[in-house]
């Protein structure tokens, strides 16, 4: 019930519910081909991320429930775009890894909140680390970098203002894994903590 109080009455979890109710909107866009409004519309929504975040720490709205559920929003925005894309064989088994990791992200979560609600860890096993705010970055410009590839730009040309769609897609595997490697670790760091406080 508390948690519920804190959804309805924290203004920074509206913007966080809005970005996931506004994707199937990014998605109408792509399946019409009006490839520039969808990358107009994603970043608008990439951007929020940013804007939630802001909102909640300068109104002093941090929530245990706003920390699980801006990175669930970013996740949803995230591969929902992504999976609009074809991609080669090759390349489609690298998003497969990092889609993987995310979801394993998702469940250490999950895993992390429910701990927290029972007691056994504290507020800091919750949320974001920082890999994971850069990785989102780079999952960001892989969109991006993807959507200026279906609108004609050859990669020569993106390389020269923007970054490719295949080293965006590495750097967000490489801090996917980071990120799940520093959730693990910090979980356990602050059972301890939690553990020896009893």
């Amino acid at each position: 019930m508390r948690h519920l109080k804190d959804l309805v009455s924290s203004f920074p979890n509206w913007v966080t519910l809005l970005r996931m109710a506004l994707v199937p909107v990014l998605v109408l866009f792509v399946s019409r081909k009006w490839f520039w409004a969808a990358l107009v519309f994603f970043a608008f929504l990439a951007w929020t991320d940013w804007l939630d975040g802001y909102l909640a720490r300068k109104f002093s709205q941090v929530t245990p429930i706003g920390k699980i559920l801006d990175p669930l929003a970013d996740k949803v925005l995230i591969w929902v775009t992504i999976w609009i894309f074809e991609f080669s064989r090759d390349t489609f088994y690298w998003v497969l890894m990092l889609f993987s990791v995310d979801m394993a992200l998702v469940l250490f979560g999950g895993l992390a909140y429910w701990l927290h609600e029972a007691g056994k860890v504290n507020e800091r096993a919750i949320g974001a680390n920082t890999a994971g705010k850069w990785k989102f970055g780079f999952q960001v410009a892989f969109i991006v970098s993807m959507f200026l590839v279906e609108l004609g730009f050859s990669k020569d040309a993106i390389s020269q203002f923007f970054i490719l769609p295949s080293s965006a897609l590495f750097w967000a595997i490489f801090l996917a894994w980071a990120s799940l490697i520093g959730h693990i670790v910090s979980f356990f760091a602050v059972r301890k903590i939690v553990q020896r406080a009893a």
